[in-house]
């Protein structure tokens, strides 16, 4: 039988040099991730702003929408006061004729 010793420097070396790969390893994926963070940070403020565009937008379609209800509403106030009066005239013509 045959026993493979290795020199305990050497097998030391061998350690620390796969830890230092590890580690370098480590550091790249970090990297990377680092750089995706920042991509990904960059599209939130552009998604933060495009809502803040959209909010303003939305306010004053609201404010169109307001004005445009409030006009037909007036619109519609003053239709049925003529039909008040036409109905009135129609029943005094009524009235009147018999």
């Amino acid at each position: 039988m045959t026993v493979d010793e290795q020199d305990p420097v050497q097998r030391m070396g061998d350690e620390v040099t796969g830890l230092w790969r590890q580690v370098g390893e480590l550091v790249r994926g970090q990297s990377r991730m680092d750089g995706r963070l920042d991509r990904i940070e960059s599209d939130v403020t552009v998604l933060k702003t495009d809502v803040a565009e959209l909010k303003v937008g939305l306010a004053g379609t609201n404010q169109r929408l307001d004005r445009l209800e409030l006009s037909t509403e007036r619109r519609f106030n003053r239709i049925d006061a003529q039909l008040e009066r036409l109905i009135a005239l129609v029943r005094r013509s009524e009235t009147q004729g018999c």
